[in-house]
């Protein structure tokens, strides 16, 4: 009967002892959760904006080559003028 209770006493004391260490150890899991699920809605607002990029980048791609085409055709239009104006002050 005596061991028994030495062998509680001891059970005890090594569940006081290793308390705050679990206590610890639990904090530590829970944060390492909450940072996993941070990262993981960060990756996902990430591909979002990625998403986004693509599409910003495709409108200027097209913006630009419209007005490349504006430029080129401003460009004719102006040297169609000159021949024009060439050609009536020649007659």
């Amino acid at each position: 009967m005596i061991a028994q209770k030495q062998a509680d006493l001891m059970r005890l004391n090594w569940l006081a002892e290793r308390q705050p260490w679990q206590q610890a150890v639990t904090q530590n899991e829970q944060l390492l959760e909450r940072i996993y699920q941070q990262l993981t809605q960060t990756k996902q607002q990430l591909a979002k904006l990625e998403q986004q990029q693509v599409k910003i980048d495709a409108m200027v791609a097209e913006q630009a080559a419209r007005a490349d085409d504006i430029e080129k055709n401003s460009l004719v239009y102006v040297k169609s003028k000159r021949i024009c104006f060439r050609l009536h002050s020649k007659t």
